[in-house]
This record gives C-alpha cells, sequence and structure tokens, in this order.
C-alpha cells in the first residue's frame, strides 16, 4: 500500500491499466473533468447526470447511460488528484469473506500514488468541502 499500488479490477474511469501503471485515457479523463467542473460550477448530481448524457459522454464501461450515485463516487474517489485510500471496505470475518464500506471503524491509508492526476488536490478538496455542505444541510431536514 505504502507504494502506491493499486488494488481492485483497475477499471477506473480515466484511466487505462497497462500493466501495473496507470495510465491516463484522454477521452475519459475528459469525463472526469467535466464532472469537477460541473460540480465546482454549482450543478447538482442530477443536472451533471443529465449533461453527459446530452453530451454523448460514456462511462467507463462505454454505456450512455449515467447514474448519479456513479458521478458521486468520481467526485469522492481521491485517485483523482493522485492520491490512493485504502481500506474504503475490509472484512470483518474472515470466515465469511463478505466486505462491508468502512464507516471509521477501520483507520484509511492515504499514500501519493505514482499515476497522473486529473485534477488538482485542490479541486478535489473543494469538491469535498460542497459535498460536506450539502450532506449537512439534508440532515437538518429532520
Amino acid at each position: 500500500m505504502n507504494n502506491g499500488v493499486v488494488y481492485g479490477n483497475g477499471n477506473i474511469l480515466g484511466y487505462d491499466r497497462v500493466g501495473k501503471e496507470m495510465v491516463i485515457n484522454p477521452e475519459q479523463a475528459k469525463t472526469v473533468r467535466l464532472i469537477y467542473d460541473l460540480y465546482l460550477e454549482g450543478y447538482g448530481l442530477e443536472k451533471i447526470k443529465d449533461e453527459l448524457e446530452r453530451r454523448g459522454y460514456k462511462t467507463s464501461q462505454g454505456k450512455s447511460l449515467w447514474y448519479p450515485t456513479v458521478i458521486s463516487h468520481v467526485l469522492k474517489n481521491s485517485f483523482y488528484c493522485g492520491i490512493m485510500t485504502y481500506h474504503k471496505e475490509y472484512t470483518p470475518d474472515y470466515l465469511k469473506q463478505k466486505k462491508v464500506k468502512n464507516y471509521g471503524e477501520m483507520e484509511f491509508t492515504r499514500v501519493q500514488g505514482t499515476h497522473e492526476p486529473i485534477v488538482t488536490v485542490e479541486e478535489y478538496e473543494r469538491v469535498q468541502r460542497i459535498m460536506e455542505t450539502k450532506r449537512t444541510k439534508i440532515k437538518n431536514l429532520n
């Protein structure tokens, strides 16, 4: 992990896996860039989804239908700013081998990746702050 090794299938929008390396896919990187730009301009997830579909942008699997959750995952993924985050999921019971999301039960490991980032750390952090304020507003609706 400390060496920034990519675990998983490596199917990350904006990147192609070439051997052990993650290399920017220029066409898909435009999609990632657009998602971040639109969000920072004030677009919501549904509006970004509509814009991506209207412009004909494809998902990492080549599909033309987008879902707000996919866009949310792109915006929350620190990989795009060059930071690798490990332990997003973990296996609490090794006998069952069922992964669960990590909501703070286990410490995250963050390291600088060896791949080229698509967005800056500052842009990524601005997006996280905006998302956090929107989450806070929703919590206060009770």
